[in-house]
């Protein structure tokens, strides 16, 4: 059980850096073409 438990929260991490990633791009994107 604490196995999953990890795999879960390891998911959520992966996830999370994920949508960051893709945030940053969107961020990098937008302000290159106010510019």
């Amino acid at each position: 059980m604490a196995g999953f438990l990890e795999l879960v929260s390891l998911q959520e991490n992966l996830v999370r850096f994920r949508v960051n990633e893709i945030k940053g791009k969107l961020f990098i994107t937008f302000n290159v073409n106010a510019i």
